[in-house]
């Protein structure tokens, strides 16, 4: 509880509040190690250093490579853990049900969140322009440099546990390849497999959020469509965002649009069969083909709804 109100005050203290996020930061970079048994103290602690990345930049640069430190340790230790339970590393024990439900307390307590709240730092660290300078050239010093932090942000969007988090790293992302930064797009657009993959992702939430309206709005009308009532078309995706009842958590309805713009650019490249914003036909349609079958279907629909 007493780290939560430390969070509420870097996140909502002002500049009054920064002269303490240097005493503080040491704090809760210890709270996120492993040997802190308590996942939610390491999870609101991992929201501390977000809120510091985000608020006080002037202050984080200072001790830049042990911010990276931390943040690389919570991502890789986390992403051990996922894999180990994909693979089944982690039910050795599966008859053991108490001991088995304390693990899956621990991941409901806030494993994720701790997770992605790192990921959100490392978003700001390679997205925010006052961070450049620090990371621009210093990968001796630093130990990495902002295109590869941008790839580990990539990999690990769209985020899901926070809703305020999630929309601003979908339109952090949206910037990024507005403003053609390599750093998010790669050389060459070389990233555009994974970015794709997020917008995939986010659609397919949106298309599935949209199948279930129609399905209500159906329901309404006794099963019978008929004039007046709300025809496939009716219903694009971005409306999805208003009203409570129908939220889209991933991205704001404008970030929405912008995705749709950029979602256009990829596809006339393959229509055009040329060189379209940056990316050819080639390049797209291997990035496709990457992609399991239910995202590919997303963005098809996506590719359907954006005309509307």
């Amino acid at each position: 509880f007493a780290v939560c109100l430390l969070d509420d005050a870097i996140e909502f203290g002002g500049e009054a509040a920064h002269k303490y996020i240097a005493t503080l930061m040491p704090v809760l970079m210890a709270n996120t190690s492993s040997s802190v048994s308590h996942a939610v103290l390491r999870q609101s602690s991992s929201y501390g250093i977000a809120r510091a990345v985000a608020v006080a930049p002037h202050i984080v640069c200072q001790d830049l490579p042990a911010v990276l430190a931390c943040l690389h340790y919570i991502i890789s230790q986390s992403t051990t853990k996922a894999s180990e339970k994909e693979t089944g590393d982690d039910n050795n024990n599966k008859d053991e049900g108490e001991e088995e439900d304390d693990d899956e307390e621990d991941g409901e307590d806030g494993s994720s969140g701790t997770l992605e709240n790192a990921v959100f730092a490392v978003g700001i660290l390679c997205t925010d322009p006052r961070y450049r300078p620090a990371l621009e050239g210093c990968r001796e010093r630093l130990g990495v440099d902002r295109a590869e932090l941008a790839g580990l942000w990539l990999r690990h969007l769209p985020l899901r546990e926070d809703e305020a988090e999630a929309k601003a790293a979908c339109k952090q992302l949206c910037d990024g390849l507005e403003e053609l930064d390599v750093a998010i797009c790669g050389e060459g657009f070389g990233k555009l497999g994974e970015i794709l993959r997020v917008f995939a992702e986010v659609f397919r939430f949106c298309v599935d959020k949209r199948e279930k309206l129609m399905k209500k709005n159906e329901a309404k009308k006794d099963g019978m469509v008929h004039e007046g009532c709300m025809q496939e078309k009716d219903v694009g995706i971005v409306q999805l965002d208003d009203g409570d009842e129908n939220p889209c958590f991933f991205a704001h309805p404008h970030t929405l649009r912008r995705m749709m713009s950029f979602l256009r650019q990829v596809m006339a490249a393959t229509s055009q069969q040329q060189q379209v914003g940056g990316f050819g036909a080639a390049q797209v349609e291997q990035a496709l083909q990457a992609l399991s079958p239910p995202l590919q279907h997303a963005l098809k629909q996506a590719q359907i709804l954006c005309k509307y």
